[in-house]
Parts: structure tokens; sequence; C-alpha cells
């Protein structure tokens, strides 16, 4: 079990690319979009199943709500 270290993106990357994403979605940015989509397409099955709220909020355009998920992904990730 397990995988190798470059396959998908690691923690530190992954809260980086939510910070990103968060501060796009709190501007109402498209390019928002292209930040959740670079996101999914490196995301690990581990994270892929905590990104689905906020997958679900991006499908609807709702940035408010996917920036509120967005928070919590951070808060997630920055627990030990």
């Amino acid at each position: 079990p397990g995988h190798a270290p470059d396959d998908g993106v690691t923690q530190p990357e992954a809260q980086t690319q939510l910070a990103e994403l968060l501060l796009a979605l709190q501007e109402s940015d498209m390019v928002a979009m292209e930040l959740h989509a670079a996101l999914r397409q490196h995301a690990d099955e581990a994270l892929a199943g905590l990104l689905e709220p906020l997958d679900a909020a991006m499908a609807d355009m709702e940035f408010e709500r996917a920036a509120v998920e967005c928070e919590k992904l951070i808060a997630q990730l920055t627990v030990p």
C-alpha cells in the first residue's frame, strides 16, 4: 500500500492551491474555475474524497459556498 512521493500533490502543495483558490473565490474571479480544475487533476484519492463538497459548490458556480468549503479544507489539512 502507499504510493510514490511524486504521485499527486503533497499536503503543503494542496494547502497552497486551496489558498489561491480561496482568494479567487472571495473575489468572484473566474480563474477559480481553472484553479479548481488543476487541484482536482492532481488530487490523490484521499484528497479527492475531501474535495466533494467543494466540487459540488464549484459545479453550481456558487463561489460563496465554495469559499466556505475551501476554508474548511484548509483547516482540515492544517491539523497534524
